[in-house]
């Protein structure tokens, strides 16, 4: 797992005390608020008074978390689905007199602002959760490599690539749209790339058994898979984890709509490192011959061109 920057446990450190601060505040001085918001103070203030409880009680528990947040990763994830839930809600009585516009502006502010915090804290944390190990950790040689992994029949690839050119796909985890969409592609021009004389070889990060239920779901029953779930093949290949911008893009969003729900692929469950990034190989008598590395994790290969190299 890797470390996290220092400010996420300072930031976490700051929202307990000033949740916790808030709470005390609100909880002790709930009629002054309600004076504040020029609203009639209500009888019974018990409910109200409850608020600020709670919010002295997530204020300690951000506090903690702030120790070893991807362990209490559930306390920031609870912390921003409730900070969001409460602007949606307060903001939906902007229109309504029950509350004063100055009060739901107020909540809605402070929620939606803590909202956007725990987001990219909750960015970061899951990222460190997902770490698979050191990107810059290869020592050994391309073919020293090829020579040790094998495909789900015991194939090396370092083997297969002396018998005929390697076309080597590396996926993004199973449960992405755009691997999917990767799988149903390749199914599709399977006769195409062979014509050109090579074997297609799917590296995911899976078992050997979950990458047989997605391969025949999308009609991909005979296909050449690896199991590489430490990363180290991929790492090889220097395919590294992808920034938010390649992730999580403009981009990214608008061909998700159009695979995952246009074409149909759809979302899945996580299987590897969702920060992983794809690209696509021709290996030949152990070494590189081409490559095509993902500018972000929509970018969609020419799978055809690639298959048209000379070799050497």
């Amino acid at each position: 797992m890797k470390s996290l920057p220092d400010w996420i446990g300072i930031l976490l450190r700051f929202a307990g005390i000033t949740n916790a601060v808030w709470g005390l505040t609100f909880t002790l001085f709930t009629d002054t608020m309600f004076r504040w918001a020029e609203m009639p103070v209500p009888e019974l203030l018990f409910s109200w008074k409850m608020t600020g409880i709670i919010s002295i009680v997530f204020g300690a528990a951000y506090f903690m978390a702030a120790d070893n947040p991807v362990r209490h990763m559930l306390i920031v994830g609870a912390g921003f689905f409730i900070k969001l839930a409460g602007a949606i809600m307060i903001f939906s009585y902007l229109a309504d007199d029950t509350i004063s516009t100055r009060l739901a502006l107020f909540f809605t502010l402070k929620d939606t602002s803590w909202a956007i915090v725990f987001a990219i804290v909750l960015y970061y944390i899951f990222k460190a959760w997902q770490w698979p190990g050191d990107e810059q950790d290869v020592h050994a040689t391309l073919i020293e490599t090829l020579n040790i992994y094998q495909t789900q029949k015991g194939d090396t690839l370092g083997d297969l690539s002396f018998r005929k050119p390697v076309y080597l796909v590396f996926l993004r985890h199973f449960g992405c749209t755009f691997c999917r969409e990767a799988i149903g592609e390749l199914r599709d021009k399977k006769a195409a790339i062979e014509a050109s004389g090579m074997q297609i070889i799917f590296v995911h990060m899976g078992s050997s058994g979950e990458a047989e239920q997605y391969f025949n779901r999308y009609g991909y029953q005979d296909a050449m898979h690896i199991s590489d779930p430490g990363c180290a093949l991929y790492n090889t290949f220097r395919l590294k984890r992808g920034s938010f911008s390649q992730l999580f893009g403009l981009r990214s969003w608008i061909r998700g709509f159009e695979a995952g729900i246009l074409k149909g692929y759809g979302v899945g469950k996580l299987v590897g490192d969702g920060f992983r990034m794809p690209g696509v190989f021709v290996l030949y008598k152990g070494e590189i011959i081409k490559e095509y590395r993902h500018s972000h994790a929509a970018d969609r290969p020419d799978y055809e061109a690639l298959a048209s190299c000379e070799l050497v």
